[in-house]
């Protein structure tokens, strides 16, 4: 380890050798949330889109997410494309305020004030914490897939024009996403 990065981390060498397991376990959180506070660039491609929830969530750390389909339900991706979301160096014109949960993995909007429903948290909300500060384009366009909606009981974006309201965490699942207030959302795809 850099002394440059002891002195991001605040430990010492002795500090981090005398803490143990611990310790590393610290280290590594604090390594992962700085990879995803510094883009490399104003678009993040890989978002993918799952058939049950019909929610936008991000596959890129590797793991298996719960769907708010219901316990045991994991994110299913079959018939996705792969979706590009912009963040706030884009000039795209789009909506500001979208953040990445890092609970949940799922793309939703935090300009409310509120925390909405998360599939892992519950009522506790997302979480903004490591999220860069997304874009999302808003109204019809020529080039991106348009039906994309923002769901007021989760905060999430969701996918509406498969004529099904797919499945929201709203108090713990069950529930259909809501379309009333959302203005339309486009998505491109790579």
């Amino acid at each position: 380890m850099s002394n440059e990065s002891n002195q991001r981390t605040g430990l010492s060498r002795r500090a981090l050798l005398g803490a143990g397991a611990s310790g590393a376990v610290i280290l590594t959180t604090a390594a992962l949330s700085v990879t995803t506070a510094t883009p490399a660039s104003a678009s993040q491609s890989g978002w993918l889109w799952c058939n049950q929830c019909q929610s936008l969530w991000w596959p890129g750390n590797g793991f298996q997410v719960r769907c708010p389909k219901g316990p045991g339900w994991l994110h299913n991706s079959t018939g996705s494309g792969r979706y590009v979301v912009n963040d706030e160096r884009s000039n795209d014109g789009g909506q500001s305020g979208w953040r990445w949960c890092a609970y949940c993995q799922a793309l939703w909007f935090a300009g409310n004030g509120d925390r909405g429903y998360c599939t892992i948290n519950g009522a506790g909300g997302h979480t903004s914490a490591g999220s860069r500060n997304y874009r999302v384009v808003q109204g019809l366009t020529t080039s991106d897939q348009d039906g994309w909606a923002w769901c007021r009981q989760c905060d999430g974006l969701w996918y509406f024009l498969n004529g099904t309201g797919g499945y929201c965490a709203f108090q713990g699942g069950g529930f259909s996403h809501s379309i009333l207030g959302s203005g339309g959302y486009a998505l491109n795809q790579n």
